[in-house]
């Protein structure tokens, strides 16, 4: 029997939050479904999951129908998702982070949004662990995105001061939306912790782009749908809990920051030299600034 819906999750280094993930989906669907795990992060002398169940283990003692795809390496998270997308064989795709713990009928609503508006990706509302709602929906990334992007990563402002940096930092915008809204919003871009599609919306668009990991993966592709007519749906009734960036805590921090700033130099160069120059400026500054971490001395 074909499924209603596939979940693609691409697990790295996070089989106690994916076991949470799973148990979460039997109270958000009431839908055929089928649950692709792609695992980056293959058991040996480097990595053994504190309780010993690799995360084809846990799929398994999760009930749920589902394919098991363990990689040699850690390919990426693109390279991932669009291999679990290739194997799914569901009428809707959705994409999840294993970090994620879905509300009651969570998928269900996201699901109702695309089958009554097929030309749409549906996005639900997100919240962290203290229970505060997270911004997931973000302007495309411009010239001005990918400055005011490196300044809020590294120097928070306060937030009473949003509305008066709004212009520098045009995500502060989607951040107030994405607290004060309750009824179905028209987006730019979301996050892709959880995306949900008809599957031919996914084949249409075409596949992530394998060459962006960390930063702007997902502007990319909504720039491609918009292309195609296909526009994104932030859908509030719809709720997670997410614990933000567990797999990225646990991988190596100079990989993250080489891979991010790699991302960032990718829209640099499309957006030209003046951009990339004043984008490298800003990298380095970043870095010369950036504090450090003062180890006792023995």
């Amino acid at each position: 029997m074909i499924p209603q819906l596939s979940l693609v999750i691409v697990n790295y280094r996070s089989e106690d939050a994916l076991a949470h993930c799973l148990r979460s989906i039997h109270v958000a669907t009431s839908e055929s479904i089928e649950v692709i795990v792609v695992d980056n992060s293959p058991i040996g002398p480097e990595y053994r999951p504190a309780d010993g169940r690799s995360a084809g283990v846990v799929l398994k003692d999760s009930g749920l129908r589902g394919l098991y795809f363990p990689q040699r390496d850690n390919v990426g998270y693109t390279k991932a998702a669009n291999f679990g997308a290739r194997h799914a064989h569901g009428r809707s795709l959705c994409f999840l982070n294993p970090d994620t713990v879905l509300g009651q009928h969570a998928l269900d609503r996201l699901l109702d949004w695309v089958e009554r508006h097929p030309r749409t990706v549906a996005g639900p509302r997100e919240f962290d662990s203290p229970g505060r709602i997270v911004t997931t929906c973000f302007p495309f990334v411009t010239r001005r995105f990918l400055w005011g992007a490196n300044l809020l990563y590294k120097f928070p402002w306060p937030r009473p001061w949003h509305p008066f940096v709004s212009w520098l930092v045009p995500p502060f915008r989607y951040a107030r939306q994405c607290r004060t809204t309750n009824l179905p919003n028209q987006v730019p871009v979301m996050s892709g912790s959880c995306l949900m599609m008809f599957m031919s919306v996914w084949q249409e668009v075409g596949e992530w782009h394998e060459g962006l990991t960390y930063f702007g993966l997902e502007s990319e592709w909504f720039e491609r749908a918009r292309q195609f007519g296909v526009a994104g749906w932030y859908i509030p009734s719809a709720t997670i809990d997410h614990e933000h960036a567990l797999s990225i805590r646990r991988s190596a921090g100079w990989r993250i920051r080489e891979e991010a700033d790699r991302n960032r130099r990718w829209y640099g160069r499309r957006f030209g030299w003046l951009t990339l120059a004043i984008l490298l400026v800003i990298l380095w500054l970043e870095e010369r600034f950036r504090p450090r971490v003062k180890h006792p001395t023995p």
